[in-house]
């Protein structure tokens, strides 16, 4: 039984890892897993590929109260933002923000 649980588990995380064709717009990833250190446990992200507008977001949580993640997207003068951000239950929200050159 467990192994036919831990075989399942290990399926779906190999399905979780997508790359999806955009229309010709570049490619498309995005992954989500569940349960990894207890049930509240949790990461996801995307990738847009998107040669024109191209935006990523990556989170983690490893219990209530306590996410870690960023994003990234390019503004309309052709740089790149990446803001990573923090949610702690003690701390509370907290952000860095990079702005990149063209």
């Amino acid at each position: 039984m467990k192994f036919i649980i831990l075989s399942l588990l290990c399926l779906h995380l190999l399905h979780s890892l997508l790359e999806v064709d955009c229309g010709g717009h570049g490619m498309r990833t995005q992954y989500h897993e569940q349960g990894l250190d207890n049930p509240h446990s949790y990461k996801f992200g995307y990738t847009t590929g998107d040669h024109y507008n191209p935006q990523s977001r990556h989170e983690v949580s490893h219990g209530p109260g306590h996410v870690k993640g960023s994003y990234s997207f390019r503004d309309p003068h052709g740089k790149i933002h990446v803001v990573h951000y923090e949610a702690h239950p003690k701390y509370g929200f907290r952000t860095h923000h990079k702005k990149g050159k063209r």
